[in-house]
């Protein structure tokens, strides 16, 4: 089993939802950790990590009260809102007056017929939670001295990352990234698994990275086509949710620890079906190409999705692999607009006859894509 809750990731997300599983093919495929680099003091110093515990705390306040200061202390907060705005963003019909009436009913004992913010739930995990942010609170200098030494390595000189880390309850999210200095994590999907929330939070910060190191996408789109830019919006999320997965770094986590004991299931089934996966991404590929009526975001639960298994998460992560065993420098990607690290890929593994090639049409597309924003930049 999977455990007991359905995964599903969008974008930056990891969406969860406690729902009962089907069980998962074993695999006896190694999973693979990021290439070594050697100590960068400076790198390490560069990043900088603020933790806020404040939904956290008043969340939890609230749900063991039945008093109303609590419960408006909660609503009052701006990280309150961001989560409502969130999980709004997937069901429009989600407002804050569900939100404080729904966790109202939840802490009263009431049945709830909809529950959009997974109070049933949060309640269900309450200890764990508890536990879970008495650790956070004892280790977080220990955190944040790990995390910054994991990324370090894959962070290019120079260039300086200060984000902040909102632990947050309710909602159908475990971890997601807003820009350059944000990242969220929704501690009730982590059994009371801490070493799960720092592999979050590695992948999300790095997402904070990639942002500092590149944001000109909306300028890139400008200058495509149609079709161009639906293949640009599929390798964007390929280079960002590879990058980070190679960064995360899963291989370096103690398999036995509950939640990284889960998320090892799809890396291990990811590695025994990868040329599969390639031959997923061909298909996508063109038909985000040579399909009028093909749309990224109505193949993007295909490809970077939990339901799925995250097939491109590991494909990205497969091929920064490749690129570092090459002697290729991961961390210049970070700098470079999304379309360079397919090319890449795709060019090395035509010289090198690697054993997962991208088909030729599809690697045919990516180079001209690259290409022709390269060789006409935007003024």
């Amino acid at each position: 089993m999977f455990g007991p809750v359905l995964l599903a990731a969008a974008a930056a997300d990891q969406i969860i939802a406690p729902t009962p599983t089907k069980g998962f093919r074993a695999s006896p495929m190694v999973i693979h950790t990021a290439a070594a680099a050697a100590p960068d003091t400076d790198r390490a110093q560069a990043l900088t990590i603020h933790f806020d515990y404040s939904n956290a705390d008043a969340t939890l306040a609230a749900l063991g009260s039945s008093d109303k200061a609590p419960l408006d202390t909660l609503m009052a907060l701006p990280l309150t809102a961001a989560v409502i705005e969130k999980r709004h963003g997937r069901d429009p019909k989600v407002t804050a007056e569900t939100y404080e009436s729904t966790l109202d009913q939840a802490r009263r004992g009431g049945t709830l017929q909809a529950d959009p913010f997974q109070w049933q739930f949060v309640l269900a995990e309450q200890s764990r939670v508890r536990s879970l942010l008495s650790q956070l609170h004892q280790l977080e200098p220990t955190i944040r001295d790990r995390i910054s030494k994991g990324l370090a390595p894959h962070i290019p000189p120079g260039l300086a990352v200060s984000a902040t880390v909102h632990f947050i309850i309710g909602g159908i999210s475990s971890g997601w990234e807003e820009g350059s200095n944000s990242f969220y994590v929704g501690l009730p999907f982590y059994k009371g698994d801490v070493e799960g929330v720092i592999l979050t939070m590695q992948h999300e910060l790095f997402h904070n990275v990639e942002y500092v190191g590149f944001h000109d996408q909306a300028n890139d789109l400008s200058r495509l086509g149609p079709r161009d830019q639906e293949v640009y919006r599929f390798l964007d999320e390929l280079y960002r949710e590879g990058g980070a997965t190679y960064a995360e770094n899963l291989g370096s986590f103690p398999p036995s620890a509950p939640y990284i004991a889960e998320m090892r299931a799809p890396a291990a089934a990811n590695a025994d079906r990868m040329s599969d996966d390639f031959v997923l991404l061909d298909t996508v590929l063109y038909r985000l190409s040579h399909d009028p009526t093909s749309h990224f975001a109505d193949l993007h639960s295909l490809t970077f999705d939990w339901d799925w298994q995250n097939p491109m998460y590991f494909l990205g992560a497969h091929m920064a692999r490749y690129l570092a065993s090459q002697g290729r420098d991961i961390r210049d990607y970070v700098r470079k607009r999304p379309t360079a690290f397919a090319r890449d890929y795709v060019e090395l593994c035509r010289k090198n006859h690697c054993q997962m090639p991208v088909s030729d049409g599809a690697a045919d597309e990516i180079v001209r894509l690259d290409e022709a924003l390269s060789k006409n930049p935007a003024s």
